[in-house]
């Protein structure tokens, strides 16, 4: 073989060895999948990403021949393409048929899986939707944490179709954090922010206090498009596929999370299945006393997973610390003088140096007297005080990294100098009441009376009314209408809520005291 010819072959075994190792590799920035990889990914796709109508993009398939892969902090993250025949968008209530095209033009939808890089696990996935607002004309040219100068929304959706989390962005730089909200939180901000308007007429256009985490509610609809006809005879219409209520609370940044997808819980391996988290609880105390409430109602409901899907968003560097006592010199009125009932109390945990942790303090009497079921809504009441609790601290001591609705509503109980049991019964009753509900419910099917949803919600609503005294009649009225609300919505009658609480409270049905150890 001549020296030229030996030279050529050369050449074209190492373009051809090259090839083969840039098409076979994981190599981040490459567009090339080969069969091993495109497989991983098909699978865990399928494994994980719900096809169910209660997801909003259910009519978008993954273009396996266009993915885009980068390495982000560790991870590798595949960027894959979505068709979207129905072209699903997310817009606004006003988005009529001239406005549909021109968002729809403006939008991208894929779908990231995520890659441990060490262990070669596919970890996460999540739908990413770019909404453009700016000048910016090619979303494509876009990609995870690579904004350019881009001017809109990015929007990440869990594989469920379920929103996670998004950013606003102004010329490539975050500028507002969005979080999930719902209609009942939508509906009370809302109304604070009118009275608000209200105190800052009065006040000369100057708020007495305004979070640095400002947070503004709103919603966005899902859109999706239906046409029907021949080529050149279409007629298409906008159909609403789902609304997601936000929050939408400045930021100034920090924290390296800028534009990232925040997951529930990592699914790991592509078995789709979530992790439980593990509280930071201590019940050394009521175990000592009352090993039965500690085994068969504290334990099962602190460690369950709706307990877990509810304080997920408050688990984050601060990790609370709940301690559960016992207490028999709280309040505990008679069935014949009537009289105060405290069940339980919680406050911060004075070790806790700036509040993150509490303390639950169970009445004794309540424990000895009341049924199962009042002692485990108690349970679950006082839990959502200690989280409420870390949630104010949170937004107080770092309220441009905690940067949620809760920030808003922490200035809002300082502007009107409301107290604590008034501020905290209102969010549960407004934001969280259904949670514990389901929670409940979920503890009731442990044991071996049957009950319904129904009873859980009114074993939920023993003391949610209660407001300290001084409580400006406004705010009462605020409480009572948001209670009335419930009562409607379950089918709950005022006579038959004080009778059913009337008997849970001194209870034929009481714990046992022994066998628990």
């Amino acid at each position: 073989m001549s020296p030229l010819k030996t030279k050529i072959y050369l050449l074209f075994t190492i373009i051809t060895l090259t090839t083969y190792f840039y098409s076979c590799k994981k190599e981040p920035g490459s567009d090339t999948l080969n069969s091993e990889i495109r497989q991983k990914l098909r699978d865990w796709y399928n494994t994980n990403v719900s096809e169910s109508k209660q997801n909003p993009f259910n009519t978008l398939t993954p273009n396996w021949d266009k993915v885009q892969i980068k390495e982000v902090k560790g991870q590798i993250v595949y960027e894959v393409s979505m068709n979207n025949p129905e072209k699903v968008f997310i817009g606004y209530a006003d988005t009529n048929q001239n406005k549909a095209e021109e968002i729809y033009s403006r939008t991208d939808i894929r779908f990231l899986i995520f890659e441990d890089k060490q262990t070669s696990l596919l970890v996460n996935g999540c739908y990413m939707s770019i909404n453009n607002s700016g000048t910016q004309n090619n979303v494509k040219s876009l990609g995870y944490k690579e904004t350019s100068d881009f001017t809109g929304n990015i929007i990440y959706f869990n594989p469920t179709g379920k929103m996670a989390n998004g950013w606003t962005y102004r010329n490539g730089a975050v500028l507002q954090r969005i979080s999930v909200s719902n209609e009942t939180e939508y509906k009370s901000m809302m109304r604070i922010r009118s009275d608000e308007n209200r105190l800052n007429q009065k006040n000369d256009g100057k708020l007495a206090y305004r979070p640095a985490a400002y947070c503004t509610p709103e919603y966005r609809i899902i859109y999706g498009t239906s046409c029907a006809g021949v080529d050149g005879y279409m007629n298409c219409q906008q159909y609403v596929v789902g609304r997601e209520y936000i929050n939408n609370c400045e930021y100034g940044g920090g924290g390296g999370a800028d534009g990232e997808y925040t997951p529930p819980n990592p699914t790991g391996g592509g078995t789709g299945s979530g992790s439980t988290t593990v509280l930071e609880i201590t019940t050394d105390s009521v175990k000592k006393k009352f090993p039965c409430t500690d085994k068969l109602i504290l334990q099962p409901i602190v460690n369950s997973a709706s307990m877990s899907t509810f304080v997920q968003p408050f688990l984050n560097g601060n990790r609370p610390t709940i301690t559960y006592k016992t207490s028999n010199t709280l309040a505990w009125g008679t069935t014949s003088a009537g009289g105060v009932y405290m069940l339980g109390e919680t406050g911060p945990d004075l070790q806790s140096g700036l509040g993150y942790s509490s303390t639950v303090t169970f009445n004794e009497k309540m424990l000895q007297n009341s049924s199962p079921l009042l002692i485990a809504a108690t349970t679950i009441h006082e839990t959502i005080h200690a989280y409420i609790n870390h949630n104010i601290a949170e937004s107080i001591q770092s309220p441009n990294d905690y940067g949620n609705w809760m920030t808003s509503l922490v200035g809002y109980y300082l502007i009107n100098q409301l107290p604590s049991n008034y501020s905290h019964h209102s969010v549960m009753l407004d934001s969280y009441f259904d949670q514990a509900v389901l929670i409940l419910y979920d503890w009731t099917k442990t044991q071996s009376r049957p009950y319904t949803i129904r009873d859980a919600a009114m074993a939920m609503m023993y003391g949610l009314k209660t407001v300290e005294p001084g409580t400006p009649q406004t705010y009462i009225n605020y409480i009572t209408a948001s209670y009335e609300d419930i009562k409607a919505k379950y089918g709950i009658t005022t006579k038959e809520l004080e009778q059913y609480h009337k008997e849970h409270l001194t209870s034929i049905l009481k714990m046992p005291q022994t066998g628990c150890n």
